[in-house]
Parts: structure tokens; sequence; C-alpha cells
């Protein structure tokens, strides 16, 4: 494949966004002006302006997925609202050879009032195909959204996640030369998202080069060739799926911690944490978080404690949460203990991200990518990812 081979090439892209809405509709209107008669947009920054994108080049060939990543305010949604042309750019430009296909929000492109049946021809229509390649694929697209006797209702009696099936089956079978997709693939049960990420696979193997915008960082690591990381419209990296990862939790163990809410609760912060630095695959485990409410008190909270290995896979989910509990009202300085009764990781080294979350399960109080290290050995020749303890039992006696 020559260096010419590319789907979708991107050169130094920016674009810029004014915080006042009357401000930015005038400074829309100069740099209109400015391009007409061949000037191009002003390149500095007026008052309340900003760029939600600097600089940006990078190109994908066929059969690549490229991750954009980044904290929330990066500049990723921008990025895939240019590429999809939904958007320009107020600098550089985009070309794209070959059809393409977005799925950036659930729906787009369908009509409420049309079945789901009706609506696999509109969007697919809106994505560029004819009538008879719908017809060729439609039975594929019912197959893969999997809405039963839905298919045959009008979507606006659809929950979220069959909208998503729906748009991702329509999306997905359109075989395009480049899709782009956005944080839709959280949206569905986790059933689905295998079938997703399968498909996903398929179309890479058959030439599809691919833009996904997730913060699911497990499906971003099995799809993606590389990952673009994105701070404040800015590239940080352009790397393998694992560097770029790596970069990433860097930068979140030096971001400082704000109060991500406006109800006056106050910030949690973690004064220490206390961890053995190894351990014994069965053996019990206690890590002691101290904390502090330095205003006011928090009801509700949950404490989530994440496991990721030396591949920087996530192995393990332990908290409250997913137990169905939480913790009492947290005010001034307190201790958390976190207790195991035995340890299931597998020999190896671990990092282990966690923090303070709300009572919703979504807002975060506190939150790092690095509380600990811990280094667990087993006198067993044990494999695999996680240890399980069992009974064996044969006719009513034990083993």
């Amino acid at each position: 494949m020559s260096a010419t081979d590319y789907v979708l090439r991107a050169e130094a892209l920016g674009k810029k966004y004014c915080k006042e809405f009357r401000r930015g509709v005038t400074y829309l209107g100069f740099d209109l002006l400015r391009s007409a008669i061949g000037l191009g947009a002003k390149a500095s920054l007026r008052e309340k302006e900003f760029w939600a994108l600097s600089n940006l080049s990078f190109e994908i060939r066929a059969g690549e997925c490229l991750g954009v990543i980044g904290a929330n305010g990066a500049g990723k949604s921008t990025l895939l609202k240019i590429l999809a042309g939904i958007v320009e750019p107020t600098q550089g430009r985009v070309e794209i050879r070959g059809r393409s296909a977005a799925l950036i929000e659930l729906g787009a492109g369908f009509h409420p009032d049309l079945t789901g049946r009706e609506n696999i021809y509109l969007g697919g229509g809106v994505l560029g195909l004819k009538r008879h390649e719908i017809a060729s694929r439609f039975d594929e697209i019912v197959a893969f959204a999997d809405l039963g006797t839905f298919i045959d209702s009008p979507v606006r009696f659809y929950s979220t996640g069959m909208y998503m099936r729906l748009g991702f089956a329509v999306a997905a079978h359109c075989n395009p030369n480049l899709l782009l997709i956005d944080e839709v693939l959280a949206v569905g049960d986790s059933a689905f998202f295998v079938k997703c990420l399968n498909r996903l696979s398929v179309l890479k193997g058959q030439g599809t080069a691919i833009v996904a915008v997730s913060h699911d960082e497990i499906a971003m690591r099995r799809v993606c060739n590389k990952c673009l990381l994105l701070k404040n419209g800015n590239v940080e990296c352009l790397a393998t799926p694992h560097e770029a990862y790596q970069r990433y939790q860097a930068i979140a163990q030096t971001t400082p911690i704000s109060s991500l809410n406006e109800s006056g609760d106050g910030l949690i912060r973690v004064a220490r944490v206390e961890a053995p630095e190894s351990a014994v695959t069965g053996d019990p485990l206690e890590v002691l978080v101290h904390y502090e409410v330095p205003k006011g008190s928090i009801e509700g909270a949950h404490f989530e404690l994440n496991a990721f290995n030396a591949q920087e896979e996530l192995v393990a989910i332990f908290g409250t949460l997913s137990l169905g509990k939480r913790l009492p009202t947290l005010q001034g300085r307190g201790l958390l203990r976190i207790g195991f009764p035995s340890v299931h990781l597998t020999p190896g080294a671990y990092r282990l991200a966690g923090g303070f979350v709300a009572a919703d399960g979504l807002g975060i109080h506190n939150w790092s990518a690095s509380l600990s290290r811990l280094v667990v050995s087993s006198p067993l020749p044990l494999q695999g990812k996680c240890w399980q303890p069992a009974e064996f039992k044969i006719e009513g006696s034990p083993c």
C-alpha cells in the first residue's frame, strides 16, 4: 500500500467558537466575508473566542481504526462533526475517499412516525444507498438489529437502546469506506455490545476505515490500531492504544481535581491510601483510604476500585455501586476500609485506580488513575486473568 492509499486525511484542522452567541454570529459574518474576498478566516482569537481544535493532522488507511480519546471538552465530538461534514472547520481541510457513514447521534436520519422497517430505507438513503442496495441488505439489517415485532412499530416508541440497535445496524451494513462512531456503543446491553465489536472487526477486514470516539477503554483497545489523544483541542499524542492510554493516565494523575457538581456538597479529598505492595492469590487483602470532606457533607456516595494488569487491561471492578450499596454520609475526616476475603487475581503486576462516585453512579467526586500498585504471586501455576475458588464433588463426596 502506497503512502497515498488513504481513506481519510485531515490537514491542519482548526475550529474556533465564541462563548457568546451574538458576538459569535458577528465574528462568523466577518470570517465569511473574509473568505468570500479570498482572505480566509481570521487566525488570531478575538474576545470570548477559543480554539475547540487546533492544528490537527492525521490520515487513516483502509482497514484501520483510529480511536479518539481525551477528557470531556477535549474536542473529540467537534472533530467527528467536522469529519462528518456537520461542522465546517475554521482552518485546514478534510479529504475523504469513497462513501462515509456517521453514527454520531442516536436515530439521526430517522423519522419518529415511521416504523423501524420504513426507517431502514430512510436511514439507508441518508447514508447514500440506493433503494435496491438497501433491499439487498434489508434482511441482514433486521437480523442484526434483533428488534423482533418492534421492527413494525413507530420508532418514537423505541427505547434508547432500540434506537441504537437500529441506527448501528443500518450504518454498519451500508458498507462505507469510512465509518464515524461517537459514544453510541455505550448504550446497548452487553450482548449487543459484543455483536457491535464483532461487526466492526468484520468491517475492518473488508477494508472500512473507522474513527471511533468512546470512553470505553476496553472497546477502544480491542478495535483500534492507533489512538489520537486530545487535550484542550490539541494533539497530545498519536500512538498505539497502549501508549496513548498510558499518556492519558499520566495526564489524569497530574490534573487537579475540582468539584464536579454545583450542589455545594463540596470536594472529597483523598489524603493517602494504605495498600500492600504485594499479595498472594487466595489470601485476604485490605486497602485503607484516608479522606476528607472539607465543606459540608455528601450523601449516598459510592467508592469504586478498578484493577488493570500489565497490558493495561481492565481485569476486575470492585465497589459499593456493583454491590448495590452506598456509603454512609461523609463529612469531615474519615477512614474507608476496603476488605477482600481473598485475592482472586492471578500472578502479575496490577495498577489500582478508583475514587468516590456520586450517588447517581455517574458524577465523580474524586478519582485517581493510580491509587497504588500491587504485585500478586502464587505458589500454584495459575493462568488467566483471575482465580475463582470452587468446590468439586463427585456423587456427594468432596475431592
